[in-house]
């Protein structure tokens, strides 16, 4: 028999196709598209010891940053990425979707920066001020410039959040007595005038709105207001040289989100910025991130020292960036249309993308198994330093979400707090790329350590940066000793370290002690390789009656797993034996649930809403009760809770970690009300303060179930 007659094996054409199909994904995933990057020689020893005695530990990292010439100040970085990039794109945005990207070369921000500068330095000649500026808006390229112009013309920069309460920006302008303000619109400039008339005497508007002549006319004798291009105007007529600060002089003084009361100033300066930028840039060479083509989406505050630094960071690497069309809320469509090559992040989004991933495959039992093994594997020879996208795996399923980040990230930084391992593991395996987290604060600008490439473990923030060195003392009011717990209150000293709280001396000294250490206020605890890893604020931690230690933030950030909650706060208390918690649910999602909740109950009860559901079909929403009083039915707290605590001990929580009882809230947590912060962190002491009596009930009713 010839063997390459076919037609008589009992093989169906369907059997053969399936049989090609895995060699080629075979072949593929073994020999084609991968990329390689060098090991790194020391994750299984990511610190060394260098004081036995207090347990100081120090870096094995070296610092290497290429560049010749020692920049002397911020603006000296833009002037080497200006050497890179002269005539390419730097900055970019749109006033809409339907609006093309309006980009502005390396030239042209070099020429705004001496034109705005040299007209800023004139204005406080005239006002008689100090050489403070603040900024007040969104993320912009002009955000970008006046921050460049202070740089080259030595005035401080203060960044506003946005999102900061009329209580926290008049305590800033108070306390750094600001005449001028960089803002957005004129509304904004109306309402910072409307708050605090006393201290402001220019605006300068960078989006001027219809009524900006109107609001001119109306305060010309209290304020003087100018456009952002009038200013650059003055400088044409008026252009003053370059007056670059000494390496000691304030650059910067960056405003605390204020979780903890009104919010303090850390003092910035050169020298302390630019060393921040030298760690960033041994990060990204160490690592082997390639600048080429470099392209980021701003979108995290600049008042946020993460995202000073990589916008500085894509600057000095003449990449280009561009900023959000509008909100946080359509992120994934500017990442669509600019296409970032890098991508910094927090956790929060990055687990909108995993959910998003498994909303769409956990319905498929077996596609999901195919794309776990995948991962796994992935994850596997990225121990080993290597990165693919190839396979049929990849085309079918994990392709469209790296286009979720539009298709051409190479690499991701998060910041801001832990990521949880399942998320850690997805994102690196789906989206193909090293994800690093890094750790630090605002008072040590941002890098204290950070994970490597090929540690693909979670829950720890990996090395300790070159020159940063770090201990671990008691914390006494907690019970916290070193020598007895293994952990305790992470202490900094870096070259990168603030200087101080402008204009709060008792402050300063409670957070920065005689030897030049920073006391984070966070509970940490060295692994065996070496390896950081936080546990938590030493002001969340709580301990149970038991002795066991719980860190809400961890809890808190398993809980929101489950679809059900939109917000959660854990609370205890060293005379329980376990934890409660103040639930915000996801309305929208909780009313399909409770027709099926409510359907369950025992048939001897029949009122109103229980008729309503039992002619309801499934899926249907429950329209005809509030809010409110969907919180307070007995059944609908123990459903939620029950499912709440079935993700987190899927997640590997212990049993005392676990909330035994539940308060649900129709009450938003936000911003304006004191619940969140300006970064949008839980306020903790607020939410303390607030919601004191219904944690003392939840105690009092014991346990939910």
């Amino acid at each position: 028999m010839d063997w390459m007659d076919t037609s008589l094996l009992p093989v169906s054409p369907l059997l053969v196709s399936i049989v090609l199909i895995i060699v080629i994904y075979t072949i593929t995933t073994q020999y084609c598209g991968q990329i390689r990057v060098k090991k790194v020689q020391f994750t299984d020893n990511q610190s060394v010891i260098i004081d036995e005695k207090t347990g100081l530990r120090g870096s094995v990292r070296k610092l290497s940053v290429t560049d010749a010439e020692e920049p002397k100040s911020p603006f000296d970085l833009f002037k080497i990425g200006l050497r890179k990039s002269k005539d390419k794109f730097c900055l970019g945005n749109r006033q809409s979707f339907s609006s093309p990207i309006k980009w502005i070369t390396y030239d042209e921000v070099y020429e705004k920066i001496q034109l705005f500068g040299s007209s800023v330095t004139t204005l406080m000649g005239e006002i008689s001020t100090n050489n403070f500026i603040g900024i007040y808006g969104k993320n912009s390229p002009k955000w970008v410039i006046t921050q460049l112009a202070g740089s080259a013309y030595s005035f401080v920069i203060v960044p506003l959040y946005s999102t900061f309460g009329d209580e926290a920006i008049v305590h800033v302008i108070n306390e750094t007595e600001l005449k001028i303000i960089v803002c957005d619109t004129v509304s904004q400039a109306y309402h910072l005038y409307k708050i605090n008339p006393q201290k402001l005497e220019v605006f300068i508007i960078m989006e001027p709105e219809s009524t900006f002549q109107s609001f001119e006319k109306e305060w010309s004798d209290k304020v003087r207001l100018f456009t952002f291009e009038e200013m650059l105007e003055k400088g044409y007529s008026n252009r003053l040289p370059v007056k670059v600060p000494d390496d000691n002089d304030l650059f910067m003084i960056l405003y605390t989100s204020g979780s903890l009361g009104l919010p303090k100033g850390v003092m910035i300066t050169n020298k302390a910025y630019l060393n921040a930028v030298k760690l960033t840039i041994s990060l990204t060479e160490e690592n082997h991130f390639s600048t080429e083509d470099l392209s980021h989406v701003s979108f995290l505050p600049l008042s946020h020292t993460m995202e000073q630094l990589t916008m500085i960071w894509a600057i000095y690497s003449g990449g280009r960036i561009g900023f959000l069309t509008d909100g946080i809320e359509s992120l994934f469509d500017d990442l669509r249309d600019f296409k970032p090559t890098f991508f910094c992040s927090v956790p929060r989004l990055l687990v909108r993308v995993y959910m998003s991933f498994s909303k769409k495959i956990h319905s498929k039992p077996i596609i999901w198994k195919i794309c776990r093994y995948e991962i796994n594997k992935r994850i596997e020879e990225q121990k080993h330093g290597i990165y693919r996208r190839n396979g049929i795996i990849d085309f079918l399923f994990f392709r469209e979400f790296r286009e979720l980040l539009g298709g051409r990230v190479t690499a991701i930084i998060s910041g801001s707090s832990p990521i949880d391992r399942d998320v850690l593991f997805f994102i690196r395996g789906v989206l193909s790329c090293p994800v690093i987290e890094i750790y630090g604060s605002t008072e040590t600008l941002g890098l204290v350590s950070s994970t490597m490439f090929e540690d693909v473990d979670a829950h720890h923030v990996g090395a300790i940066f070159p020159g940063v060195q770090i201990k671990l003392i008691d914390v006494p009011e907690m019970g916290i000793f070193v020598s007895k717990d293994q952990m305790g209150e992470i202490c900094i000293r870096s070259k990168c370290n603030m200087l101080g709280y402008y204009k709060n001396q008792e402050k300063t000294e409670e957070v920065l002690d005689s030897e030049g250490f920073v006391h984070t206020g966070d509970v940490g605890v060295w692994l065996e390789n070496g390896a950081l890893k936080i546990v938590d604020r030493t002001k969340n931690l709580f301990k149970l009656s038991q002795g066991e230690y719980v860190a809400p933030e961890k809890v808190e950030q398993t809980y929101l797993f489950c679809d059900l909650i939109q917000y959660v706060y854990v609370e205890g208390h060293s005379l329980k034996s376990y934890a409660v918690a103040v639930v915000k649910p996801n309305f929208k999602r909780l009313r399909k649930e409770a027709v099926d909740i409510i359907r369950k109950l025992p048939k001897t009860i029949s009122l109103p809403i229980e008729k309503k559901c039992e002619n309801m079909k499934d899926g249907e929403s429950l329209e005809e009760i509030t809010n409110a009083e969907l919180c307070t039915r007995k059944e609908i707290r123990e459903f939620v809770l029950e499912k709440m605590n079935s993700i987190a001990r899927e997640k590997g929580l212990k049993g005392f970690e676990l909330a035994r009882n539940i308060y649900l809230t129709p009450e938003p947590f936000t911003v304006d009300n004191g619940l969140l912060t300006p970064t949008m962190k839980l306020a903790r002491m607020n939410l303390r303060k607030h919601f004191a009596n219904t944690i003392k009930n939840l105690y009092e009713e014991e346990k939910c179930y």
